[in-house]
């Protein structure tokens, strides 16, 4: 669960997209990952499936960039990021599961 305020921003080290989806590794001042980790990432949840010092990586199904604009990011990019609450938290912000459903075109 996420509150919905940025905690920091990180910059977009890799952007590996094929046909069965992308791989990101993302530049940040967060440490202390672990495998499996939820990050919210411009608002989508998603996982931590490596990591080393101040870069972590997250895999994304072709779902993933068919309901979001990941699909146009670009290295050197910065992104919004947000780890998940922690019991004792101060709960700022709102609720945000970090599920999303779709996107518009403006």
């Amino acid at each position: 669960m996420f509150t919905g305020i940025v905690d920091h921003v990180g910059v977009i080290q890799l952007f590996d997209h094929d046909v069965q989806g992308a791989r990101l590794i993302i530049e940040t001042q967060f440490r202390n990952f672990q495998l499996g980790e939820s990050i919210a990432v411009n608002g989508v949840c998603l996982t931590v499936t490596q990591f080393a010092d101040s870069q972590f990586t997250v895999e994304l199904s072709q779902e993933t960039l068919s309901k979001t604009n990941f699909k146009n990011l670009k290295i050197g990019e910065k992104v919004n990021l947000e780890r998940p609450l922690r019991m004792g938290d101060a709960l700022g912000g709102h609720f945000v599961t970090g599920h999303v459903d779709d996107t518009i075109n403006l």
